[in-house]
């Protein structure tokens, strides 16, 4: 019997062990527990190796470093800005990262992750995109995109000249950035951050629209005109002006319609030099003395004439002269000058020479009037300027309207008792409407009684072209009350006497016009006389018409003005007392 060798029963037995079921079985089960025991030692609080928010590898990271590390970076949002990065607070954007939710998205191995056989290994090899929860604030984003679009922005500048130091110098331009507002909005909305790029906004170009190159043609101008020497005569004198003087003599202004810079004469520079030549050549006029009496000339000696450059006539050579330069002197413009009149004037005591007084005072005066004068007693002289023209009557309407009420009351037809003003009767509104100028007593007088029914009273007492009634069908105001002088002069003259009403409504209405309050014009120039009057003003109407008791002559005086003033009135009134005083 022949014996196997040791090594071969070794061999055989081995390999039998390994091909028994029991073992396979074995091997198996130990495979299982290891791959169960790793699965089950892999951590849950950790993120997936492979996983990835953007371009920015999370793996391997706690989820509460992770919380940490989301939240400290989404408080900033990156802006990249015409290629120079700039970060802003993540609130003033309008940007918010959910964190929360953002982790609750990442890969991690939960415990069902662990009870299925692999599939932590599964999730160990597998790549993650991880996709931020972030919450856009439209509202927010659109004004934050409103407000970068404004502040980043910049106009262009264009290039501007300046004459300066002798020469026209160019500004340079620059030029403009724009930021669209969409755009950023746009960018802003749609892009998502961690996408691994920062938002990129990018700049619009302005050019600017006038440049160095557009102002070189006025320079090139400015240095033609000012190169050249001007030669100037005046009188006998002849003088250069160099090109240095000239220099000052321009400036630059733009066009306000077609934007485009020009070259102008710099007229207070001329008008300067012109003065200093004119200091030289210009004569004063002598003074021709010349008398009046009544209007008629009685002397005459006569001035001799002086001599004057023209400046405006030499601004315009001088203008021709830079259009046109020429060697030839330049010969100023220059004109004679009438020598000035210094008149006297001497008046007698007539209605012929109180008229050539008052033609003497108009003529010496600006604005518009309308005067009559007319002597009550003594000699009944009378002058008047303009008494025919209607204007307007302002407060002076208020006599009218008190003598159409005493009218009224005399006939029976309005009781003065009446109340009609708050607590006012008739009377009471009459006298605070001519001795305070009252104004609403009036409009409620003139409505009781009834504007046009005023009107009737007025015209068939004998007075024409006077107009109170200025309300339409409604009571609205169409224009104003008229009157002219000689009408205002006509009733003085009848109030004065007694003609227009009884005895006793006569003196209440002189006695309220003789207390009146407004006593700058007739009244302070009356030398102290006992004046009634009634004044008037509105805009630039200033009246006052009156009855003047002087010492030896009592006379209604009317100035009604526009344009004028009280010290004015005043001054006329003075020069009428003294001529029917003396």
């Amino acid at each position: 019997m022949i014996r196997q060798k040791p090594t071969s029963t070794f061999r055989h037995n081995l390999r039998a062990l390994l091909h028994s079921r029991k073992l396979k079985m074995f091997v198996a089960g130990s495979l299982l527990l290891v791959f169960a025991t790793l699965q089950f030692a892999v951590p849950s609080d950790y993120v997936m190796p492979r996983a990835r928010i953007g371009s920015e590898t999370i793996g391997f990271t706690k989820t509460e470093t992770l919380r940490q590390k989301l939240s400290e970076s989404s408080k900033k949002i990156s802006v990249d800005i015409d290629r120079k990065n700039r970060t802003f607070d993540a609130a003033e954007v309008g940007i918010k990262t959910d964190v929360d939710a953002t982790i609750k998205g990442a890969p991690t191995l939960t415990l069902k992750d662990k009870l299925i056989p692999f599939k932590p290994l599964y999730l160990l090899v597998r790549s993650h995109e991880v996709k931020p929860v972030v919450r856009k604030d439209h509202a927010a984003v659109s004004a934050f995109a409103a407000d970068l679009s404004r502040k980043l922005s910049a106009e262009p500048i264009d290039a501007k000249p300046e004459i300066k130091d002798g020469g026209l110098t160019i500004i340079k331009s620059n030029e403009g950035t724009e930021f669209d507002e969409e755009l950023i909005k746009k960018e802003l909305l749609n892009k998502q951050p961690y996408s691994g790029n920062a938002y990129v906004i990018t700049s619009k170009t302005i050019p600017a629209q006038v440049t160095e190159k557009d102002l070189k043609p006025l320079k090139d101008e400015y240095e033609k005109k000012t190169s050249q020497t001007m030669e100037v005569k005046y009188g006998e004198t002849t003088k250069k002006v160099d090109s240095q003087t000239l220099q000052t003599w321009f400036e630059v202004s733009q066009d306000p319609e077609t934007g485009k810079w020009l070259l102008r004469p710099a007229v207070p520079a001329i008008e300067a030099q012109i003065q200093l030549w004119a200091t030289e050549y210009n004569i004063a006029p002598g003074i021709t003395q010349v008398s009046y009496h009544d209007d008629r000339e009685t002397f005459r000696r006569n001035g001799t004439a002086g001599r004057a450059i023209e400046v405006e006539a030499v601004k315009n050579q001088i203008q021709k002269w830079f259009d046109e330069p020429t060697t030839q002197p330049l010969v100023l413009a220059s004109a004679a000058v009438a020598p000035r009149i210094n008149a006297t004037y001497t008046y007698s005591r007539s209605s012929a020479q109180l008229q050539a007084q008052l033609n003497a005072w108009i003529a010496s005066q600006s604005g518009s009037y309308q005067i009559a004068i007319r002597e009550l007693n003594g000699r009944g002289r009378e002058a008047s300027h303009n008494v025919s023209q209607q204007t307007v009557m302002a407060s002076t309407y208020k006599i009218f309207l008190a003598f159409a009420a005493y009218r009224q009351a005399e006939s029976g037809a309005l009781n003065m008792n009446t109340t009609i003003a708050g607590s006012r009767n008739v009377e009471q509104c009459i006298e605070v409407m001519i001795v305070n100028s009252d104004n609403d007593c009036p409009v409620k007088l003139g409505r009781y009684i009834g504007w046009a029914k005023v009107d009737q009273i007025i015209a068939a007492a004998g007075f024409q072209n006077i107009l109170l009634n200025n309300y339409d069908s409604a009571g609205n105001l169409k224009g104003d009350k008229l009157v002219n002088a000689t009408e205002q002069a006509k009733f003085l003259s009848q109030l004065s006497g007694g003609s227009l009403i009884n005895s006793t409504h006569t003196n209440r209405l002189l006695n309220y016009m003789k207390r009146q309050t407004y006593r700058e014009g007739i009244p302070a120039g009356s030398r102290g006389a006992v004046v009634a009057d009634k004044v008037g003003f509105l805009d630039a109407y200033i009246h006052d018409v009156g009855i003047v008791y002087g010492p030896k002559s009592t006379y209604a005086l009317v100035i009604m003005s526009e344009g004028s003033n009280w010290s004015k009135i005043r001054s006329l009134a003075t020069a009428v007392y003294d001529f029917m005083n003396e």
